[in-house]
């Protein structure tokens, strides 16, 4: 069967059919350059030399092992979600070679091609990515920088409430001129803050029934297009008085670098491109600090921000 085109995180894609696909914006008219193909296999990995392959990243809960990340030099990177899937992203990020486990039968793994192999293959073709909701506003992109768990995607989902376009709710992609591009139209709300929307809210963002292994239900709608970045937003969690928003002033560049979300590309080149990525922002992008306090929920922090901008 023919592939599909389509794009995400500033990459042009081609998919299995019906992979992902609903969630994507279709491919560019007159693309030039060659898409990342995603592919799926019973077996796409075959023997790794374990003399020469490097455990870059792991992720354990007690003492299981439930996320982790090898690095071989000639063949890419190989991720696996035990039980899940196993995927293989080639080293130029232009493939994508996906083993489901048992044969595909969990309905779940198509969300990590999304949220950990694209983000890789982004990186590994020249974008950075970073760890943040993003929101297009009047054809400009805001960014929201945050921890897990600091209310990144709750805000965003309030934005788009109020008429701004997604671009992600977790990780969005940055090119060389500094336009933000969309990852998918996905958004992973908390049971609190589900809990807090009307089912006007609810039917708007299409919240449906799939839960994911975290707890957070997950909502669907059409992603923004790309947008030249306009501002970044850092959020903190503080009781301190004043002002909710800060503009920054002579921004230090290290302030952005902990909103990575790749740490598995360790290459020097890599890094030094990353560093110079966070300076370019620091000196031609508005900053700010939107400080978080004790309840303050999405939707005023939502009025905050669009008082402010």
């Amino acid at each position: 069967m023919a592939s599909v085109a389509t794009e995400a995180f500033g990459l042009p894609l081609e998919l299995p059919p019906g992979l992902l696909a609903h969630a994507l914006r279709p491919a560019k008219a007159g693309e030039l350059r060659a898409p990342t193909v995603v592919t799926v296999a019973a077996d796409p990995i075959g023997e790794w030399d374990p003399g020469i392959v490097e455990r870059v990243r792991e992720v354990r809960h007690e003492d299981r092992i439930v996320w982790s990340v090898d690095a071989d030099p000639g063949r890419g990177f190989r991720m696996e979600s035990a039980g899940h899937v196993t995927m293989v992203v080639s080293g130029d990020g232009l493939s994508i070679r996906c083993a489901p486990a048992g044969g595909g039968s969990d309905s779940g793994w198509p969300a990590l091609v999304t949220a950990q192999a694209l983000p890789l293959a982004a990186t590994l073709r020249g974008l950075e990515v970073f760890h943040a909701s993003a929101v297009s506003l009047d054809g400009r992109a805001l960014l929201f920088c945050a921890s897990r768990g600091g209310g990144k995607s709750s805000l965003a989902a309030q934005l788009v409430l109020r008429g701004a376009g997604l671009l992600s709710d977790d990780a969005v992609a940055i090119d060389e001129q500094l336009v933000a591009h969309p990852s998918t139209g996905a958004l992973h709300l908390r049971p609190a803050e589900l809990a807090r929307l009307g089912q006007a809210a609810r039917d708007e963002l299409q919240i449906g029934s799939l839960t994911r292994l975290d707890g957070r239900t997950v909502g669907s709608v059409p992603p923004a297009g790309a947008a030249p970045l306009d501002c970044v937003c850092l959020l903190e969690r503080s009781a301190a008085d004043g002002p909710a928003m800060e503009l920054l002033e002579a921004v230090d560049p290290v302030l952005l670098l902990g909103s990575t979300f790749n740490l598995s590309v360790r290459s020097p080149d890599r890094l030094l491109r990353h560093l110079e990525f966070c300076a370019r922002i620091a000196a031609q992008v508005r900053v700010f600090r939107l400080l978080v306090r004790p309840g303050v929920d999405a939707v005023a922090l939502a009025d905050e921000v669009l008082q402010c901008l």
